[in-house]
């Protein structure tokens, strides 16, 4: 054994047999990602679809029923969602949820592995604060590996994602 691996690395056969090792090793990552990749291609697929439903939601929330119910008309409406432009309209999974009482135990089951009250959806108004003029972030924090949560953070688990749409930068004075 001692004298096949003096002559693996004799100044003459030196090169070759390191070629041959980092060849070796190369191919055993290439594997290993070929093998790890679509699993975690699949999670990002996974995740991305919740961003975009969570994202619908929001919309649906924010258009359909949050701006028809503050104001009187359409100008305290826009004075309103002008208001709480910079800090955002926040919500958790679950309570907007709960807005869709027809659809509340669908939406709760389709975001199964995230948790519903650490994912946010958060809607900012712009101008000019019109029923279809706001932007949306949303923040996911899921356990992938699972489908399920299980209310405890397992840094090696849970993933935290945040997707976020155009944000508009609006200023405002401060009253005396």
């Amino acid at each position: 054994m001692k004298e096949i691996i003096r002559k693996l690395f004799s100044p003459r056969n030196k090169v070759k047999t390191i070629g041959v090792i980092c060849g070796i090793v190369a191919i055993i990552v290439l594997v290993i990602l070929v093998i790890v990749n679509p699993f975690t291609s699949s999670d990002k697929k996974h995740q991305k679809q919740l961003e975009t439903r969570l994202k619908e939601i929001a919309k649906d929330f924010y258009e359909n029923h949050y701006y028809n119910t503050i104001g009187k008309d359409d100008e305290q409406r826009k004075s309103f969602v002008k208001e709480v432009a910079n800090y955002g309209i926040i919500m958790d999974l679950a309570n907007i949820a709960r807005t869709n009482t027809e659809q509340e135990d669908s939406i709760l089951k389709e975001f199964d592995g995230c948790d519903p009250d650490k994912s946010l959806v958060k809607i900012y108004p712009k101008d000019p604060y019109g029923v279809s003029n706001y932007t949306v972030e949303v923040e996911l924090v899921c356990d992938f590996s699972k489908n399920t949560y299980k209310g405890k953070e397992d840094k090696k688990t849970t993933t935290t994602t945040k997707a976020t749409t155009t944000k508009a930068t609006t200023t405002t004075k401060k009253k005396k």
